[in-house]
């Protein structure tokens, strides 16, 4: 689909009439930069969305509409590690141990920069281990053994923001609304949609292996499957002139509310402490994940104390069994895909009654009494998912518990 500026272009896609918004496109070049640089692919972040013309039927009170919106982003915005480094490098490499370097005037023996089976820890581990920085007696910290590999040695990290990410999202979006006499109406929203990016978010986490983001194409931090809200106004049709004291009584009444169901939001499982493929994260700004052993999704208590099942992922293994032998594990990056933990769902009701009392043509009085979240449903909201804490699994916060307030209006 190309740029067709601001008209929508018609495109017949299997007898769907479909049609292309204005596509919004960033240079990001700066004025006067020579053709050839760097940025070069880089130069553009563009969103191009795509949506049908809505299907609509119903009678003179009902009105139905069914239609999709999608959309793709290239060139999005995330943050980048670039001084990380690539999985099984470690295991290939030589490397000066302890505070030699290569090039000094005192000979030193290289050794293997990690050993098969070795996670770095971010600790000062024994050579019985598997940490192979050790000078005699000296145990140094493993990961600074890796600092001799990275691409831009004398740092660590080098955390940057680039224009490499991509996204797309689909849904279908269907509207009902019914009028009944007076005011009263109720009206019916729900979307089933699902956002797919490679950036969790634009500026603080970087993919987990930053040489291979097409692995970090998962749910968007904001996708919900499904959204369904219902408002609704209701007016008693009686009594409308509020005539006498039972009209007075019994007359401008009315009600309304909104009834709110979304699925949740994902969540992701990562550890801390425990790089097996050598990827240098340790102590820079992505986080490494564990690896997968089920559907964390299947299982699970769904309680405050528990909510998902924890035993699906693989926790990080200790250093030395029982019999004080070194425990292996495989030199491999976690294969927890990001997002795939679904949060707790929210349902939630308001509820407004209003009361409007007349005198004469003008002078009107209006009591209201508003309720949210009337039933007080708990609704769960952030997880514990750090696979080191003994909270993992737990439900840390909830959103709001009902709140109650009221009013009085005068109009004249």
């Amino acid at each position: 689909m190309g740029e067709r500026g601001d008209d929508a272009a018609v495109l017949p896609v299997r007898g769907v009439r479909l049609f292309e918004l204005p596509t919004q496109v960033i240079d990001l070049v700066p004025h006067g930069f020579h053709e050839g640089a760097v940025l070069d692919r880089l130069a553009t972040v563009s969103n191009r969305r795509v949506a049908s013309r809505p299907t609509v039927f119903g009678g003179r009170k009902t009105v139905v509409t069914v239609g999709y919106f999608g959309s793709k982003g290239t060139h999005l915005q995330g943050l980048t590690e670039l001084n990380s480094l690539p999985a099984g490098l470690a295991l290939r490499s030589q490397c000066a141990p302890g505070s030699n370097y290569f090039g000094q005037a005192a000979a030193f023996t290289p050794v293997p920069c990690q050993l098969p089976g070795y996670a770095f820890r971010n600790s000062a581990t024994t050579a019985l281990q598997g940490n192979t920085n050790v000078v005699g007696t000296t145990n140094f910290n493993d990961i600074a053994i890796l600092d001799q590999l990275r691409p831009y040695r004398g740092y660590r990290s080098i955390a940057i923001v680039q224009p490499r990410y991509d996204s797309n999202y689909h849904s279908l979006q269907v509207s009902a609304g019914h009028r009944f006499s007076g005011i009263s109406r109720v009206d019916a929203y729900y979307t089933l949609s699902k956002n797919l990016t490679t950036s969790i978010n634009d500026r603080s986490t970087s993919p987990q292996d930053a040489n291979q983001i097409n692995l970090e194409k998962q749910l968007a931090a904001f996708d919900r499957r499904h959204i369904l809200s219902i408002n609704y106004t209701y007016e008693i049709p009686v009594f409308r002139k509020q005539e006498g004291v039972i009209g007075k009584l019994l007359g401008g009444w009315q009600a309304s509310g909104i009834v709110t169901y979304n699925t949740g939001l994902p969540f992701t499982a990562f550890t801390s402490s425990f790089d097996p493929a050598g990827l240098g994260i340790l102590n820079t700004n992505p986080a490494g994940r564990p690896n997968l052993l089920c559907d964390p999704n299947q299982g699970g208590a769904g309680t405050l104390e528990q909510y998902f099942n924890t035993s699906c992922f693989q926790r990080n293994p200790a250093l030395l069994d029982a019999d004080g032998n070194r425990i292996l594990v495989p030199n491999t990056i976690g294969n927890t895909a990001r997002g795939n933990i679904i949060g707790p769902p929210t349902t939630r009701f308001d509820l407004t009654a209003v009361k409007n009392l007349r005198f004469g043509e003008t002078f009107r009085i209006q009591l209201r009494a508003e309720a949210f979240n009337i039933f007080n449903q708990a609704n769960f909201r952030g997880l514990s998912t750090n696979v080191t804490f003994g909270s993992f699994g737990r439900v840390i916060s909830v959103r709001d518990p009902r709140t109650m307030q009221f009013g009085a209006k005068m109009f004249f």
